[in-house]
Parts: structure tokens; sequence; C-alpha cells
């Protein structure tokens, strides 16, 4: 059986090098990685924020995304399955973030719409992500 690629060779290529750690600690930008690859160079960032994840009565957990943006900022992809993933919002319910995510593959970060309804499907959750991504979007647009 073929071994299934991780996002990282997919984006960035086989021999994808993920560099040093960089603290970044801008809100929920908290640290990135320069990564060079034979398909692409960029970085990855670590995003984590806190918010309610079941409705405003449940408990307030953290949620954290890897996403992989190239050295143009586009979005190309992004991971939960790091062991630095903090995600302890319902695991079950994850899907719905990223099939939200797939959305914006391709896309500028700079040219995500800030107005996009998150209220379908794990909504809270997703709403947290979407927060993030947008203030991903503005942090990078200001470096």
């Amino acid at each position: 059986a073929e071994v299934e690629k991780t996002v990282y060779e997919v984006v960035f290529g086989d021999d994808y090098v993920l560099g040093a750690k960089e603290d970044v600690n801008e809100g929920v930008i908290k640290h990135v990685y320069p990564v060079t690859g034979s398909i692409k160079n960029g970085k990855v960032f670590y995003l984590e924020g806190s918010d309610h994840f079941n409705g405003p009565d449940s408990d307030v957990k953290p949620a954290g995304v890897r996403i992989l943006v190239s050295n143009d900022n586009e979005f190309l992809g992004y991971d939960f399955d790091d062991e630095e993933v903090v995600y302890e919002h319902t695991k079950g319910f994850q899907k719905f973030v990223k099939e939200f995510l797939d959305g914006f593959v391709g896309q500028k970060l700079s040219e995500i719409a800030d107005d996009i309804d998150t209220s379908s499907g794990a909504s809270f959750s997703k709403a947290l992500v979407y927060d993030m991504i947008l203030e991903l979007s503005a942090y990078v647009k200001e470096a």
C-alpha cells in the first residue's frame, strides 16, 4: 500500500525541511517555522486560541491549528495532527472545521473574506478558527 503523504510533503515537497521555531506571540499567533521544499517554500504558523466549544454555557477550551502558507501568503493547507497542536474542542466535530478550512486552500490570506457565515456544524470551533485565520491575515499584511 502506498504511504499516505503528509500535508507538508504534498504542499512543500517530499524533501521539505522545517526550520527552527521562531516565537511570534502576537495574539493567537504563537510561533512560525520557515519551510524549504522542492515544490514550494513557505511558513508554518501555529495558531491557538480559547473559546466556548459547545455554546456559551460550555467551558472555554483551547483549540490550535497549524496553517501552511507560501512565501507570498497563499493559504496552502492546515494540520491538526502534529503533537504540538492543542485541540480540546470536540474532536468528532473537527471534520466541520476541516471542511471549512478546505475552502480557503489556494486563496491569498489577504483575500479571505471577513464575513463568512460559520453558523452550521461545529459553529463555535469553526468561528474560533476563522477568527484566528483573520488575525493571521492581518499579521502577514503588516509583516
